[in-house]
């Protein structure tokens, strides 16, 4: 059997009786050519098989369609809704997604960026606050266009969600239901943890309360990988019952939120909407189960990925203009992990 290999812009030329300059033309968008000249080209490319080499026309305009996606943590539920909606969208413009998961180490770091300069990616999207700055900062001195979630760096493009707004409806909705109120943040706060426990705190100051505690979810020294979770369980118990730190509990995602709710119900027999309350942030589909019933802040996936594709076409298409950010207004998504106010 021969090996099977990619046809060439060449062949493509031959077999529709043209220049090569006729086929890249033909296969530009608003490129000068003939309608019945770019119908032919297209035929032959249609016939033969023929997709354009994106690599091959990186190294030419010094750009490729080539979009990549960074995160620290690409296997996380959030990631799971985010990726779809934004990969949709970039294919169906035109775009070759690429999936760049830097790791946890520099030197995994470092070389994640040297793909990202090799492969003449057009632009980068971070989409979480987990990259290092270091990494941010070194993406910035290439040149290359960047669009960012959660993150609070200067000269880039910024989507963030309305955190500071979230922390304060989050106060304010447990104050109606709680006797004592606490935050629950994971061992490592990025930028967004820290804009929700300022509008936590400044709700409490307005509504002239005590601040409120706030509370590091630890995970065991032997995670699982599952840290905030386990961060969440290993507290649950502490923090909620007579003895307890609280019975209204704002859990800065939602996988903390899973692990207090069934460390509470392993432990104490205590049941969130019932016992205690609990609000999450993110609204990831596990949020919804009937184990959880979690009352939640909405990061909507499209309104995302419909961001991404606004700010890509405005800074591609328009060089030299000013970062832009685009904030998302706080969507809280009630379920029962509530109690009722009496």
């Amino acid at each position: 059997m021969s090996k099977k290999r990619y046809v060439s812009a060449r062949e493509v030329a031959e077999h529709a009786g043209v220049s090569r300059s006729a086929v890249s033309r033909a296969l530009t968008d608003g490129a000068s050519i003939s309608p019945d000249l770019k119908a032919r080209v297209l035929a032959s490319a249609h016939e033969l098989g023929y997709e354009i080499n994106m690599l091959a026309r990186g190294l030419l305009d010094d750009r490729s369609m080539i979009v990549s996606l960074v995160s620290a943590s690409l296997g996380s539920p959030f990631m799971g809704m985010m990726l779809p909606a934004i990969t949709d969208r970039l294919i169906a413009k035109g775009y070759a997604p690429l999936l760049i998961n830097i790791g946890t180490t520099p030197a995994i770091a470092e070389e994640s960026l040297r793909q990202v300069v090799r492969l003449r990616s057009s632009a980068v999207v971070i989409l979480s606050g987990s990259p290092p700055a270091s990494f941010v900062e070194a993406t910035q001195r290439t040149g290359i266009p960047i669009i960012a979630f959660n993150r609070d760096e200067h000269g880039m493009d910024l989507i963030c969600a309305d955190n500071h707004e979230a922390g304060r409806i989050a106060y304010g909705r447990l104050a109606q239901v709680s006797r004592s109120i606490c935050a629950v943040s994971p061992a490592r706060e990025t930028f967004s943890m820290r804009a929700r426990i300022s509008g936590f705190l400044a709700e409490a100051e307005v509504m002239g309360h005590a601040p409120p505690r706030i509370v590091k979810a630890m995970p065991p020294l032997r995670s699982s990988g599952y840290a905030d979770y386990e961060g969440g369980y290993a507290l649950g118990a502490e923090l909620v019952g007579a003895d307890g730190i609280a019975d209204g509990l704002f859990c800065l995602n939602d996988h903390i939120a899973f692990g207090v709710i069934d460390a509470a119900r392993r432990s104490r027999r205590m049941v969130a909407g019932r016992d205690f309350s609990v609000i999450g942030f993110d609204d990831v589909p596990m949020a919804a189960w009937d184990a959880y019933r979690l009352t939640t802040f909405r990061q909507n996936p499209d309104t995302y990925a419909d961001e991404v594709l606004d700010l890509l076409a405005r800074r591609l298409g328009e060089q030299g203009q000013d970062a832009m950010v685009r904030r998302i207004p706080a969507q809280i998504v009630e379920r029962e992990s509530m109690k009722v106010d009496e």
